[in-house]
């Protein structure tokens, strides 16, 4: 008889319980699933949520059980507070039960969600099983003599620590009588779930629930753990020590979009930050860079800029006159591959206001191709006045969308030059989608998603693109039910937003009266959401001065999705962006 798939994780530092749990769930039967140190996220926030399971179980016939396990030092007392033993001191705390419904919730929210989206298992009118226990390694029941721990929700040791068959035994006899006693949930009498669930519905929870495995944190060259990512590849953690390792001054990091390129940048910041030093953080796009300095808002080491927040308070303004081909014009008036000349001059004339000004050991550069290369001879300079500071700079090259030459800078001095080569945001399929437009090739980790669809308009014309985008809207909001926050619609450039917002969602309101995010491409750089809607009606609605490269457009906005991607466009556009690949 062989033993329960396992899939192991990271196990907490000093902590000896989950392991010992993790030994004995090991020996359970072959029809056991189970999945050690998930991290689930809400699928209606872009935010990854805090919530780790110890342990999911997944079975054909029965659901889930999730097992959320405590050691020692746990007391409560007469009036049913709780408290945690630390040493010779105890401080007061929730009660650790309270945590089992809201993570029982977010496991089946999860779930189905994804099963959705990834056409996973059938569950037409079947509800799904789910039950959830804490298990105190350390205690006896006698030991928390309180209403709200009991045989309901709670084993202790006499429970846990018998032979492995009879636990498991006792596992299966609670979730029967739970299925059995739950109204809603249709089973049948001998097969209990198998027929509506088996061998499809634990698929389905593995391809869901892998990729939220919490895996290895990042850890710096000194042994500093990061908790800026929740799954880390071995690759990051790799290039992480490197990363934070002294030695280099000057680091060049590249990698496709959602790569996770931005979080190993705020990990750095963060972990240099906490050795006192003074990060000087920038990006390319301006919503990114507020989200960021929220993040970082009680650090007063670490200082976030945009490029172009950065520039003005060196006095370098959009509002400049410049000399252009023998006539004053507004740096504004030229497109990027020649302001960024101009740009270039006055930030040189600017080095000692710049000195002055910013005080920093480390400089972050995210989205560095969007910084024109005329720019590095500049900080350059910067850096010849601070030669004990460091430097990195995070890029795409596919992503330069007005600076199509754009190379990193030449360092004269030992670099690292590191690449990231997983896929990590998005579906494969979409991931497959964003390669196809350059015919890259990168790994992927992840859930495999459903297709995504482009949308073929005849006429070419945002007319008929705007009506194709409204009855996909509405099948998604008032069809599918999907919240409109989880929804983006990106046109290809900022004077395409005006067509999009006031067009007629039915007779009574418009599009911008549903609350959906449209933004240009250019604009939602280094932004993500769940569905992406793009709209490219034709190769002429692509084509812009400022844009040197039209097909970066595609690339940076197939790259914005990560359970969902539409694009609507004629064949023209199809072809272009290698669709049919």
């Amino acid at each position: 008889m062989g033993n329960a798939a396992f899939f192991e994780g990271e196990y907490p530092e000093a902590n000896t319980s989950e392991k010992k749990i993790a030994e004995i769930l090991k020996q359970f039967s072959t029809n056991w699933t189970i999945l050690h140190s998930v991290k689930v996220h809400d699928p209606e926030t872009e935010q990854n949520t805090n919530t780790e399971i110890d342990f999911l179980l997944i079975h054909p016939s029965y659901g889930f059980i999730q097992i959320e396990v405590k050691g020692k030092g746990y007391q409560t007392d007469k009036e049913g507070n709780w408290f945690l033993k630390k040493g010779p001191n105890k401080e007061k705390v929730n009660s650790p039960t309270d945590s089992l419904g809201e993570k029982q919730s977010k496991i089946l929210k999860t779930f189905l969600y994804h099963n959705k989206t990834i056409k996973g298992v059938d569950l037409f009118n079947v509800n799904i099983p789910i039950v959830s226990l804490m298990f105190w390694t350390d205690l006896k029941r006698e030991d928390l003599p309180i209403s709200e721990v009991s045989k309901v929700n709670s084993y202790f040791i006499e429970d846990i620590f018998i032979s492995t068959d009879k636990l498991e035994e006792n596992l299966i006899l609670k979730i029967q009588k739970y299925i059995k006693t739950n109204k809603h949930i249709k089973y049948d009498t001998k097969e209990w779930l198998k027929p509506f669930l088996g061998k499809s519905f634990v698929d389905t929870a593995i391809k869901i629930f892998k990729p939220y495995q919490k895996s290895f944190k990042l850890k710096s060259s000194t042994g500093r753990t990061s908790y800026e990512l929740d799954i880390a590849t071995q690759e990051q953690i790799e290039h992480y020590k490197i990363l934070t390792d002294s030695r280099y001054k000057r680091h060049l990091i590249s990698g496709p979009p959602g790569s996770g390129k931005t979080v190993l940048a705020k990990a750095i910041a963060r972990d240099k930050a906490e050795d006192g030093k003074k990060v000087l953080f920038m990006c390319f796009n301006r919503a990114l860079a507020d989200d960021i300095d929220f993040e970082f808002r009680r650090d007063e080491n670490i200082e976030v800029l945009s490029m172009w927040k950065y520039f003005k308070l060196l006095g370098v303004s959009w509002e400049d006159t410049v000399q252009h081909e023998g006539k004053d014009v507004v740096l504004q008036k030229l497109p990027p591959h020649l302001s960024s000349t101009y740009i270039a001059k006055l930030l040189e004339e600017k080095l000692d206001e710049a000195l002055d000004k910013f005080d920093f050991d480390y400089l972050i550069i995210d989205e560095a191709q969007d910084f024109s290369e005329k720019y590095w001879d500049f900080f350059k300079l910067l850096f010849t006045n601070k030669p004990e500071s460091h430097w990195y700079l995070f890029f795409d090259t596919n992503q330069a969308l007005t600076h199509p030459e754009w190379s990193p800078p030449i360092f004269e001095i030992p670099h690292s030059n590191l690449a990231l080569t997983f896929i990590l945001r998005c579906t494969e399929n979409i991931s497959n989608k964003v390669q196809n437009v350059f015919e890259s090739s990168f790994n992927y980790k992840g859930v495999v998603g459903e297709e995504p669809g482009f949308i073929p308009v005849k006429e070419s014309s945002w007319d008929e693109s705007l009506d194709a985008l409204v009855s996909l809207l509405k099948k998604l909001i008032e069809v599918d039910q999907f919240s409109p926050k989880q929804l983006s619609v990106l046109v290809p450039h900022s004077r395409d937003i005006h067509l999009v917002t006031s067009f007629a969602f039915d007779e009574n309101s418009s599009i911008e009266s549903k609350k959906i995010n449209v933004s240009s491409v250019y604009k939602y750089k280094g932004l993500e959401n769940d569905i992406v809607i793009v709209l490219i009606p034709s190769w002429e609605a692509l084509s812009a001065e400022y844009i040197l490269q039209p097909l970066s457009l595609a690339y940076v906005s197939f790259s914005r999705a990560k359970t969902k991607l539409f694009v609507i466009g004629d064949k023209k556009i199809q072809k272009a962006i290698n669709w049919n690949k």
